[in-house]
């Protein structure tokens, strides 16, 4: 096999496969902009290293080798995240048992950084500013001081919530706790705990749609 010709055998091997490895270990914690980018790029590379491939060797191999990738890509796509999902979840299993135990401990029921930083269900408003006829806008202090919250409880949570790669999470009246991961508007995918395994159907984000246990207590959920 000449040099030119290995090449673009590299090229040709390295777009087959990479989808798959995008989807399952980087779907949930790249932006959808990105990611498609990347499949756009993974698939003209496919193209053009096929189309050489076939010009250098006529071999038919590489050409039904490209369909059929790309195919099966799409077929086994629910598959990949569903890896994805339990891939994401275990990486931070450790850390989400850690944090449902310590919102347990604290009054810390909401959290998110969605839109606006909030806290408990009310927007925070920095110090500096003044509330005046702000709906739902309330400074740090006046929000954690009426359930004893202090500001270093809060900043413990909100650093552990972020850290894990999450922009939010809500506490139901079951029990159940709704991390979210990222979303667009009422399209949103993350993480709950429920000790039930009820669907709660809605949360913060909206319809819940995509129910999938990833672990014991543990589920998957996407709402569009």
């Amino acid at each position: 096999m000449q040099i030119k010709q290995k090449i673009y055998f590299f090229l040709f091997c390295f777009s087959v496969l990479t989808p798959f490895v995008e989807v399952i270990f980087f779907l949930k914690t790249t932006s959808v902009l990105l990611l498609l980018s990347l499949f756009v790029f993974d698939l003209i590379i496919l193209t053009i290293s096929t189309i050489k491939l076939w010009t250098l060797s006529r071999r038919i191999f590489y050409p039904l080798t490209s369909i059929v990738a790309v195919t099966l890509f799409f077929i086994t796509y629910s598959y990949q995240v569903s890896a994805a999902n339990f891939l994401f979840f275990k990486v931070r299993e450790y850390r989400l048992t850690n944090f449902v135990e310590l919102t347990r401990s604290q009054k810390i029921k909401q959290l998110s950084k969605r839109g606006h930083l909030s806290v408990n269900y009310t927007n925070i408003l920095p110090d500096t500013e003044p509330i005046g006829t702000l709906n739902n806008f309330k400074h740090l202090g006046d929000i954690l001081s009426p359930d004893s919250i202090s500001k270093e409880q809060f900043e413990i949570v909100q650093q552990k919530l972020f850290e894990m790669d999450f922009t939010s999470f809500t506490t139901f009246e079951d029990g159940t706790i709704s991390f979210t991961i990222s979303g667009f508007l009422d399209n949103c995918y993350g993480l709950a705990y429920s000790e039930t395994g009820k669907n709660p159907i809605d949360n913060d984000c909206g319809h819940i749609i995509y129910w999938e246990k990833v672990g014991d207590k543990w589920y998957a959920w996407g709402t569009t």
